[in-house]
């Protein structure tokens, strides 16, 4: 919450009559940085300015690019006057008027309005009243866009004596809508953004990062669905910080709340998010799980790791083309390739901006073909990056930043189509299983096999230390507390 009391000398130009007294308040004194939430602004000793989300999808805001506050559609302002004293006049200083809304007074009278407008003005007599936005641009140049009240100053005239004063509203508590996560998948898929509450179950933890004390997993209705939703940078029960990696573990039970977004293709909620309610996992040490999952993660931003004549340094406009290479980490290979056509081909490419550093590029014409080794099979792949839309796949679907296959299949090839904004990706997280016959094969292996363990995720661990892991040697497997 921001508030700025702006003194005479300072902010507010004021010049005074007998009996009224005229102010201007000037956005643009709120300094250099933006402010959202923008919740009030006091113009002198006699006038507040109080700002308020409402129904609205985005809060009010202060941007220093307009040098502007800025009421987004659905949102109000209350104006309210020092004891003893009344408004008479607003007249507001528009910025913006592409997206200009109907405004709305509880008391007093706002002046006609019209396409173009520069001023909007409210007449009235009033110590504390509310201006509503509406819902579209309905005095803008595209009407069908939301609506937005955009101003760079504001006039005040007000003079003692009381007005008429809105009743106070009794606080009735929000609500914040519930779901499922493929409800709020199908939402967001819709276009929906705003908060909610989903419950889901824990399908896989990225990192719980204790210095930041936030967490980024994805959630399922169940750890059988293929569709789920990412929770980024999120923090603990009612909005504490995460102090160990262990709070959080995959088969739990948990309730977020925070904001959904669909982030370049990726649904999630934004970060900032909480968990409200969280029931661990049950651990039965007499039904062991078998691993049948694994992952290897491409990390496309150290291209070192793939060539010995690759280097992580970097500048502006570098790269390494992709064309014709492969590369094979664990079972799971990847390979580039570009047609003739193709005007550029697949490449480490060393970014600025958004994304600065090294991502994988690939463009019209290529082709990224992931494969699994005999008696494997991809089970799900997730992209970490920008512009995951626009592809021909060979196999199954991509949903958000995640591919699933349709079917058994070990191997999938993505191929940039003619439009749409080409890829920058920073990793690829390839998830497999052995086919039934490798299952058979690895549960004949002889009680002299190496012992190998395992999360509870089935991911495996070379060092396990503080939980519990399952252990595999041949055809036993038992869980153990290490």
């Amino acid at each position: 919450m921001k508030k700025f009391l702006l003194s005479f000398a300072t902010a507010v130009m004021a010049t005074f009559a007998a009996s009224a007294a005229t102010e201007t308040f000037t956005c643009s004194s709120l300094g250099g940085a933006n402010i959202q939430p923008m919740t009030d602004v006091t113009i002198g000793n006699a006038v507040t300015l109080s700002f308020a989300k409402g129904s609205g999808s985005n809060d009010p805001g202060y941007f220093n690019n307009g040098k502007d506050i800025r009421l987004y559609a659905n949102n109000s302002m209350t104006v309210t006057a020092a004891e003893g004293y009344k408004v008479e006049k607003l007249v507001f200083t528009i910025s913006d008027n592409s997206q200009l809304a109907a405004v709305s007074a509880s008391l007093g009278t706002v002046a006609p309005q019209a396409q173009g407008d520069t001023q909007l003005t409210w007449t009235g007599d009033a110590s504390k009243f509310t201006l509503s936005i509406g819902a579209k641009a309905d005095f803008g140049t595209d009407t069908n866009k939301a609506g937005q009240l955009r101003f760079k100053a504001v006039e005040v005239t007000y003079s003692a004596g009381q007005g008429q004063t809105e009743p106070d509203e009794p606080e009735t508590p929000t609500e914040t809508p519930h779901y499922t996560v493929a409800e709020a998948l199908d939402l967001i898929s819709k276009g929906f953004e705003g908060d909610a509450q989903v419950t889901g179950v824990i399908s896989e933890i990225q990192e719980v990062n204790t210095s930041f004390g936030n967490a980024t997993y994805f959630i399922k209705d169940a750890l059988t669905d293929e569709a789920s939703l990412e929770v980024y940078r999120g923090y603990y029960l009612d909005g504490t910080k995460f102090t160990d990696a262990n709070q959080i573990a995959v088969g739990g039970k948990v309730t977020v709340d925070g904001k959904l977004v669909n982030y370049n293709g990726t649904y999630e909620f934004t970060s900032g998010s909480k968990i409200l309610e969280y029931t661990a996992p049950e651990v039965d040490p007499d039904q062991p799980d078998v691993p049948t999952e694994e992952s290897v993660t491409f990390d496309f931003t150290k291209p070192s790791l793939f060539s010995a004549d690759y280097s992580d340094e970097g500048e502006s406009n570098d790269e390494y083309i992709l064309d014709g290479e492969s590369f094979t980490n664990d079972v799971v290979t990847i390979s580039f390739a570009a047609t003739e056509d193709a005007s550029s081909k697949p490449r480490f490419y060393y970014g600025t901006g958004s994304n600065a550093g090294w991502t994988l590029r690939f463009y019209k014409d290529n082709t990224v073909t992931l494969a699994c080794d005999e008696g494997y099979k991809l089970t799900s792949i997730k992209f970490n990056g920008t512009n995951l839309t626009g592809w021909t796949i060979s196999n199954g679907a991509l949903n958000g930043s995640t591919w699933t296959p349709e079917g058994t299949v070990n191997t999938v090839s993505f191929s940039k189509e003619a439009t749409g904004s080409n890829p920058a990706i920073k990793t690829m997280t390839v998830y497999y299983a052995p086919t039934s016959s490798a299952l058979t094969a690895i549960e004949a292996a002889d009680s002299d096999a190496p012992v190998e363990y395992f999360n509870l995720q089935g991911i495996r661990v070379a060092n396990p230390e503080g939980g519990i892991f399952i252990r595999r040697q041949g055809n036993t497997v038992t869980k153990v507390i290490r």
